[in-house]
């Protein structure tokens, strides 16, 4: 299987910059790329069926978490080696196994490479 793309979740830990350094390192291999994904704890499932039966849009993040979320994200990313590729950033609020398997599923990603525990 060739691999085109690869999807890196990341919770800003140590172990999740050392799986995005190895991504980087195997994209570069393989002429892929790389996008590393950070999610946002989303709203609570209760005020979610609530604001939904209500009638009211569904709640997101606020600006200024998602600022910051990126910020920290980048920063992660400019920590590791990139082995001359540019890793795509994503900052998602949600549930970070359904954002994950969400945003594998709408861009073409080959590979998930991740921590086993932040």
């Amino acid at each position: 299987m060739l691999v085109r793309r690869l999807l890196v979740p990341v919770d800003l830990s140590a172990r999740s910059a050392h799986a995005l350094a190895y991504a980087c390192e195997l994209a570069a291999a393989s002429a892929a790329e790389v996008d590393v994904l950070y999610v946002i704890p989303g709203p609570g499932q209760l005020r979610s069926a609530v604001d939904g039966y209500l009638g009211r849009p569904l709640p997101h993040a606020a600006a200024g978490d998602v600022a910051r979320a990126r910020h920290d994200l980048e920063r992660i990313v400019q920590s590791v080696p990139h082995h001359g590729i540019t890793p795509h950033v994503l900052v998602h609020s949600g549930d970070a196994a359904a954002v994950i398997v969400r945003t594998a599923a709408e861009a073409p990603d080959d590979l998930i490479v991740m921590s086993t525990r932040g």
